[in-house]
């Protein structure tokens, strides 16, 4: 196995996770990451290199809605 990696994700204290997945090669790391009440929203990449280099977190796109109050999609890599 592997060390532990810790990753600073941005956003507050207790954003939850509603899903993530690796990509094909296990290069990539996909994440849908939000607020606990669903109004601010967002899919982000992790670069996970081998080795010690850290990893790298992009976001790809966020969604801001103050009146969402549920997760109704899920994040998945393409075929």
């Amino acid at each position: 196995g592997s060390d532990v990696r810790w990753l600073a994700l941005g956003g507050e204290r207790y954003d939850v996770l509603h899903g993530w997945q690796w990509s094909p090669d296990g290069g990539q790391l996909v994440l849908d990451v939000s607020d606990v009440f669903v109004k601010h929203r967002r899919i982000q990449v992790v670069d996970v290199p081998r080795g010690a280099a850290p990893p790298v977190v992009r976001t790809l796109v966020q969604e801001r809605d103050s009146a969402n109050v549920q997760a109704e999609w899920q994040v998945a890599w393409a075929p």
